[in-house]
């Protein structure tokens, strides 16, 4: 029997006994045998699973230097990495977990500082909002916004006419608010589910000149406006009091809204006007 041979039996609960197998090795067993290393001095090990506890697997041999290292000094074993991907599995389950618990007190701090800011007024809200470029969500609902699950909603966001809070936004689920869009809340503004409010835009619900000789001429009103859904407005759309964007309609870059817009419709330009072009709502 070889001494490979021979290393192979010791890794059974009968290692203990290879010194007569070793006698057939053509080479010296205290040099390349187990049992040669555990009758070198080394501490005498009660079983194969003490000795895969202190060198590894059988799948992770080392050399018999290394095997005689390891066995005498225990405190220099390796760690196994037989955990493999079942550990990493884990490691992320774990960071996941953390994850999101951080998230949840980040939320709940920013939901707190808001309330404390709404005993100042709706202007500390309004400052920190055109100033904020996360947990921007969580400033909307303190401030009294309806604002549906998922979608995105980045900062910073102007709020104008909000006179004690935001309790006339509405924001649909999934829907996405781009940065620096203006949102009028004089009467009530909805932006329904999965519609898209890019960077830029204005979003009106009233008119007013002020004490001004033009308000015999052009009287003042709020008017509720809607968003429809699924709706896309391009980069620095503004949509003028009243003037309702339909579902699934399109409104191309810099358009000025100035009548309502049919579902499924393609506008564009100053006042905004049909592309002739429609869209179909997705099955």
């Amino acid at each position: 029997m070889t001494w490979m041979g021979c290393i192979g039996a010791c890794w059974t609960e009968s290692y203990l006994s290879c010194d007569a197998q070793c006698a057939g090795s053509t080479r010296a067993p205290g040099r390349h045998c187990i049992a040669g290393i555990l009758n070198s001095g080394a501490p005498r090990l009660n079983s194969a699973r003490e000795l895969d506890s202190r060198v590894g697997p059988p799948d992770r041999r080392r050399s018999p230097q290394d095997l005689r290292d390891v066995v005498a000094h225990p405190e220099r074993r390796q760690p196994e990495a037989g955990g493999g991907e079942g550990t990493d599995k884990v490691s992320g389950m774990a960071k996941r977990i953390i994850r999101g618990a951080a998230d949840r007190i980040r939320s709940t701090l920013t939901r707190l500082a808001t309330r404390a800011r709404r005993l100042r007024g709706v202007e500390a809200v309004n400052r920190d909002l055109t100033c904020r470029t996360v947990w921007v969500r969580d400033v909307l609902v303190a401030g009294g916004a309806v604002v549906g699950g998922r979608g995105v909603i980045h900062g910073p966001l102007l709020m104008h006419n909000a006179l004690r809070d935001y309790s006339n936004l509405h924001i649909g689920s999934n829907a996405h608010v781009g940065r620096g869009v203006t949102l009028d809340l004089t009467d009530r503004l909805e932006i329904q589910a999965d519609a898209t409010v890019s960077m830029g835009c204005t979003i009106l619900t009233h008119f007013d000149v002020g004490a001004r000789p033009l308000s015999s001429d052009m009287p003042s009103f709020a008017r509720p406006t809607v968003i429809g859904d699924g709706a896309y407005l391009g980069a620095n759309v503004t949509v003028l009091a009243g003037c309702d964007v339909g579902a699934m309609a399109v409104i191309g870059a810099g358009a000025v809204v100035t009548r309502p817009v049919p579902p499924g419709s393609v506008v564009g330009g100053v006042p905004a006007r049909a592309l002739n072009k429609t869209v179909k709502r997705g099955k």
